[in-house]
This record gives structure tokens, C-alpha cells and sequence, in this order.
């Protein structure tokens, strides 16, 4: 019987400590990820340079339009952190690893098309929603 406590009492320990390193583990990775975005979009130079990419692509420039007539009370998340976080819940690591080397290498229409598609296959319509807010903030109205 005291086996089968301390064995319960171990699994008990050992569950709590994963949780927590699962808990702490995606906040610090969600924290550093969005520190490094930002790093890498700090000076206005390079928003203006996304910000063209984005409004020479029709396809690019009409999804993120839509984010001027969403409701921005109802977000299911607000910040970049909060965004990242919900993310790295729906892609894994490599996920986001191919799309960023897919990006980074070029992309044609077609390949938007389908990033687009995997995307809202993905993610719901508010996280969707909520996304698009961050990325029009993000490029739009950072100026101001």
C-alpha cells in the first residue's frame, strides 16, 4: 500500500513538473520568437519594405485588408506573444521552419494560395480574424 502511495505521489510530482515545463517553455519560446520578429522589423525601412510586398500581391493585400472592418473588441488574442502562442499550438516547430524557408526563398501566387489555405484550415475564424488585426496594426499603423 505505501508502494502504491509513493508511486502515485511520484507520477503526481512528475506530471505537475512536465505542466510547468510545458506552461513556462511556451511562454519563453513565444516570448523570444515575437522579441525576434520584432528585432528583425525594427526600423520602418523594413516594415515599408513587407508593407510593398504585401500591397504588390493582390492576394496578400486583400486578406489583410479585411482586417480594417473587424470588430477588434471580441479578439481572442491581442498581442504578438499571445499570437505566437497560438501558433506553436496548431503548427509544430518544422511547420513553421518550411513556411519561413518558403517565404524567405520566394514566393509565387500559387504558393500564398495555399499557405493562405493551410492557414484557415488551421486556425479558426476569430484566430484568423484576430491575426489579421495584429498583421494591419503591424504594418498600417505603426506610423501614426
Amino acid at each position: 500500500m505505501k508502494f502504491i502511495k509513493r508511486m502515485l505521489l511520484t507520477v503526481l510530482v512528475l506530471v505537475c513538473i512536465g505542466y510547468g515545463v510545458y506552461y513556462f517553455g511556451m511562454n519563453y519560446l513565444a516570448n523570444r520568437v515575437a522579441t525576434e520578429v520584432e528585432a528583425r522589423l525594427t526600423t520602418s525601412e523594413e516594415i515599408e519594405v513587407v508593407k510593398q510586398y504585401v500591397e504588390s500581391s493582390p492576394v496578400l493585400n486583400d486578406y489583410i485588408e479585411e482586417a480594417a472592418a473587424i470588430n477588434e473588441v471580441a479578439l481572442v488574442f491581442e498581442t504578438k506573444q499571445e499570437a505566437v502562442k497560438q501558433l506553436l499550438k496548431k503548427f509544430s516547430i518544422s511547420e513553421m521552419q518550411e513556411i519561413q524557408k518558403t517565404v524567405q526563398d520566394g514566393i509565387t501566387k500559387f504558393e500564398q494560395e495555399s499557405l493562405i489555405k493551410e492557414i484557415e484550415t488551421k486556425l479558426t475564424r476569430e484566430e484568423l480574424d484576430a491575426l489579421k488585426v495584429l498583421v494591419y496594426k503591424e504594418l498600417y499603423q505603426q506610423q501614426n
